[in-house]
């Protein structure tokens, strides 16, 4: 799975933001990354507990950054610490707390700014929930891809052909789904 997912590189010319410090950073975060880098390949519970850590942070930051209702809309943890790993591989003397920054720094753009109601997306008997916002994202990028000529909403059978047809463009797994292969095409 971490093979897939080092598809997606948080690179490393985002420098980590000086960090606006009005409390102490505890727990795993003041870990230098070395350290996560480490317990990535020799330890899962320590891995686990970073993963912890960072899906607690990028919570706090939902809640505290200015207009943003979710900075990781589709990005399971998975894909976050990831993300972090990436960072901390080519900053090991940086701590992790630098390389959650980095990466909130880089989901900023992105994020849903606010709330949005969870849909299905269907296609038989498989589904995948997400945002509506994601779906009209999906949606847009399908027509801007010249997938999708419907301007329509919501995910329907012309969303399904269109990620289809996405999908084997890019060497996917053609399940007509937004699943996290063609979303990591989709929104690197």
């Amino acid at each position: 799975m971490f093979r897939l997912i080092s598809v997606l590189i948080l690179s490393s010319a985002i420098a980590a933001p000086a960090l606006a410090q009005s409390g102490a950073i505890e727990g795993p975060g003041t870990q230098p990354c070395s350290k996560l880098v480490e317990v990535r390949r020799n330890d899962t519970g320590a891995y686990m507990a970073f993963g912890a850590w960072v899906s607690g942070f990028l919570s706090a930051a939902n809640v505290y950054e200015d207009e943003t209702y979710d900075l990781t809309p589709w990005q399971p943890l998975e894909v976050s610490l990831a993300q972090v790993v990436k960072y901390c591989e080519a900053n090991p003397q940086q701590s992790v707390i630098n390389g959650v920054s980095a990466y909130i720094t880089y989901l900023r753009e992105n994020r849903i700014k606010e709330q949005s109601d969870l849909v299905d997306a269907r296609n038989g008997d498989q589904v995948i929930r997400l945002y509506a916002e994601m779906i009209a994202r999906i949606r847009t990028e399908l027509r801007k891809g010249g997938y999708l000529e419907a301007e329509g909403t919501g995910f329907d059978d012309a969303v399904v052909a269109a990620l289809a047809r996405f999908q084997r463009d890019k060497g996917l797994s053609r399940t007509g789904l937004p699943d996290l292969r063609t979303m990591l095409k989709m929104f690197p």
